[in-house]
């Protein structure tokens, strides 16, 4: 009851306090010296005969001439029923439109320091989707150069929803948002999580024992070393060995101690391939550990015998249809068969 009562007090005072500087200005007395009245004909002159219409003038020319503003992804949450939360920003006070395949599914407005969160009424539908960002403001309507991948699991699998933001020139590292691509663990606590290669460079993080050392190898050529964070994570990006950067390579982590000594390590096979974006119409997967191509066509044309439509799509990534890697991005073009 106490603070019940002290926040009317407050909320009384306040409107006390507007009731006040709302008065009609003629019960208001003068105090101190007044301003001389500004006639219209001499209202707002600058020293180069200026006024405030030309000024406005001169900002709204400016405002239409202005190079829009592409709205950008920062946060993107996935639950395993499809519910989603997309944060990002844009130009400020734009109405931001989040759109799943080509389809909007969420509008918010940004902020006036163009930040904006929406989330969606609808849950994402299980499968492979495309998340993309349209801004309309007062530059006009732009799209996002970057695009997002979410991957929601069906109902009947244990895996965590997928999220993963795709350099928009296909030049850097893909970037895990959410779930793992790797998800491997070895029994000392070191963890590998994201593996990829873009561009001639290799971007890689996980966890491990706080205050030991990461070492990278890949076709047992060290490419790199980290020093683990304060919360037991660490991540590393370094230029690739030429081995490293065909069609697929070997990949060993290892945790060191104080001594140098080896004390956990975990490997696994990853392509070297660079990501190609997808054509328009296409979604994009992050391969995890146990996916295959039979079983992602079957959750997204609803038969998986159609795996070689996304085969085709993806030849400069796969050598062979059985052997597909944790962390690959495959294109998944739509089924023009039906």
């Amino acid at each position: 009851m106490g603070a019940r009562f002290g926040i009317g007090a407050i909320v009384l005072a306040l409107a006390t306090l507007v009731a006040v500087l709302t008065l009609d200005r003629g019960d208001i007395e003068p105090v101190g010296e007044q301003v001389p009245a500004v006639t219209s004909g001499d209202q707002g002159a600058e020293a180069d005969g200026s006024t405030p219409a030309d000024a406005m003038a001169g900002s709204a020319l400016e405002s239409a001439t202005a190079e829009p503003v592409a709205p950008t992804f920062d946060v993107v949450t996935v639950t395993p029923e499809g519910e989603a939360v997309v944060a990002g920003r844009a130009e400020p006070g734009a109405e931001v439109t989040v759109m799943a395949d080509g389809e909007a599914i969420a509008t918010a407005t940004a902020t006036e320091q163009g930040e904006f969160v929406v989330v969606p009424a609808e849950p994402i539908a299980p499968g492979t989707h495309s998340l993309t960002l349209e801004a309309t403001g007062t530059t006009g309507t732009t799209a996002s150069e970057q695009t997002v991948a979410v991957d929601v699991p069906m109902e009947s699998e244990s895996a965590e929803p997928m999220v993963a933001l795709l350099d928009p020139d296909a030049e850097q590292p893909t970037t895990i948002l959410q779930g793992n691509a790797v998800g491997l663990g070895g029994p000392g606590g070191l963890t590998l999580e994201v593996v990829d290669l873009a561009a001639g460079r290799i971007a890689a993080s996980g966890r491990a024992a706080i205050g030991s050392e990461i070492r990278v190898y890949v076709d047992d050529v060290l490419v790199a070393s980290a020093a683990t964070g304060d919360d037991g994570s660490w991540s590393l990006d370094a230029i690739a060995p030429s081995a490293g950067s065909q069609a697929a390579g070997a990949l060993r982590v290892e945790m060191v101690d104080a001594t140098g000594v080896v004390i956990d390590s975990v490997a696994t096979i990853f392509s070297g391939a660079d990501l190609i974006m997808p054509p328009a119409g296409s979604d994009v997967v992050v391969i995890r550990p146990g996916n295959t191509l039979w079983q992602i066509a079957r959750r997204t044309y609803g038969g998986g015998i159609k795996y070689t439509l996304i085969y085709r799509a993806n030849q400069a990534q796969i050598g062979d249809p059985d052997l597909i890697f944790p962390g690959q991005v495959f294109i998944v073009p739509p089924d023009e068969t039906n």
